[in-house]
């Protein structure tokens, strides 16, 4: 009898390269991206690297996405990417803020899905800390409602009331992202009801016209759901103030507010910034607070108004 050797799917080992190709590329900041368009500029593209469909343009020149993206990483980890689509280099680029146009359309390609979901390892890392040093500081003060703060939870943007008079989404409490859901980077709510108090979401160093847009927009859905939700935007290792395009553009966020950073890994932001960023969320949570007692008519407030600080 002959032994017959077992299939061995190659499937799993694939989707572990794919999975670990993806995480290089998160690797890769901005900063090494505009390395690699300088090394470009001087040393040119070879011919066999060239792209015929995309281009990511950056001051009046044309580059090869897939072929930027690999140099990059180069410079980010000292070893050249190789295994990955172009689909996975034109999404990390657009994410950090670079424009890729498609040629055969003539148009640009639009953001990654950076602004509401997935985020680079520095990223998460800063969030992580912050949400940390958040929930320390809120805890020692007197507020409220007991919160608690947590990181990429989802909450409904919008409710649909089927054929049946079923409800979707059916458990508003444990929404999941993409069924009438939005993920949010930081949310901040009550430790008992889970409800929502305050959500902030997060960018690195600056921020585009389109990022003020798309999350002005995304806080006006979520307060369709929660008109009590209170709304910021954080800008982690920004250079100092909130530029001009926030006021133009801005609809739907509450608060605003830009944080320098250390080299400190576990201690990243300046200590004053961390201060004054508690005390708008301490404000912004007794707020929603407020709103749910104004909404359930025990509170009837006799006047509003809204303060900008600077």
């Amino acid at each position: 009898m002959k032994n017959v050797s077992p299939i061995v799917s190659e499937k799993p080992r694939e989707f572990a390269i794919i999975k670990e190709v993806k995480g290089m590329i998160r690797d890769i900041e901005r900063e090494h991206v505009e390395q690699a368009l300088a090394k470009i500029d001087k040393e040119g593209v070879p011919p066999k690297e060239i792209s015929k469909k995309y281009v990511l343009v950056h001051n009046g020149k044309e580059y090869p996405p897939k072929y930027v993206i690999s140099i990059a990483h180069q410079r980010a980890k000292s070893t050249r990417l190789r295994r990955f689509s172009p689909k996975e280099a034109i999404y990390h680029l657009t994410r950090l803020g670079f424009r890729v146009i498609d040629k055969e359309k003539n148009e640009g390609v639009k953001p990654g899905q950076n602004q509401v979901g997935r985020k680079t390892r520095r990223e998460e890392k800063l969030a992580s800390v912050l949400a940390k040093k958040l929930e320390e500081k809120l805890k020692e003060r007197k507020i409220c409602r007991e919160i608690e703060v947590v990181l990429f939870e989802s909450l409904i943007y919008k409710v649909i009331v089927d054929e049946n008079l079923n409800y979707d989404p059916l458990d508003p409490k444990d929404p999941k992202r993409g069924s009438n859901a939005f993920q949010v980077d930081i949310l901040i709510r009550d430790r008992h009801g889970k409800i929502p108090l305050v959500v902030i979401e997060l960018k690195l160093a600056k921020f585009s016209t389109y990022d003020v847009i798309t999350y002005s927009q995304k806080a006006l859905k979520h307060k369709d759901i929660y008109p009590y939700l209170r709304y910021g935007f954080v800008i982690m290792c920004g250079k100092g103030y909130i530029e001009r395009r926030f006021f133009v553009h801005n609809q739907g966020m509450d608060f605003a507010y830009v944080m320098n950073c250390h080299e400190s890994e576990n201690n990243p932001f300046d200590p004053q910034d961390l201060q004054n960023l508690t005390d708008i969320v301490i404000n912004q949570v007794q707020s929603a607070c407020f709103l749910l007692d104004v909404l359930s008519d025990k509170k009837k407030p006799k006047g509003f108004s809204e303060i900008i600080q600077t």
